[in-house]
């Protein structure tokens, strides 16, 4: 091969490795979010549980009333999109921020193998 069919290879080489590492940093800032989002329900779980005990001293035992049932069917709806979200999305986002890690050494590794070829050859 020649310098410039090398340097054109490594060229196209390095534009899908930015394109690999914006997916990346993508991914990561989406499980920034996701964070955040967790948190939000954190909050919002704890808020549900001192409604519910707030709840519990007014109603003592009956938790048939329907404040003390919507407010336990809440915390239940909250807990399970919170599991969720830990769980599968932040499964699904590891996977793929660990593939597109791969990703990137492969073509580093490529890109430095061309260079060591292109300063070995000769037009």
């Amino acid at each position: 091969m020649t310098r410039a069919q090398i340097k054109g290879q490594i060229n196209q080489l390095n534009r899908e490795l930015s394109s690999v590492k914006n997916t990346y940093i993508q991914y990561q800032n989406l499980k920034n979010r996701v964070t955040q989002i967790i948190n939000l329900l954190n909050n919002s779980l704890k808020k549900l549980n001192d409604s519910k005990a707030y709840l519990k001293k007014g109603y003592g035992n009956n938790t048939k009333t329907t404040p003390f049932k919507n407010t336990t069917n809440d915390i239940q709806k909250v807990t399970e999109i919170k599991k969720y979200l830990e769980l599968r999305v932040n499964l699904e986002i590891n996977k793929q921020s660990k593939a597109l890690n791969k990703r990137t050494v492969e073509l580093q590794k490529r890109i430095n193998k061309l260079w060591k070829e292109y300063y070995r050859a000769t037009d």
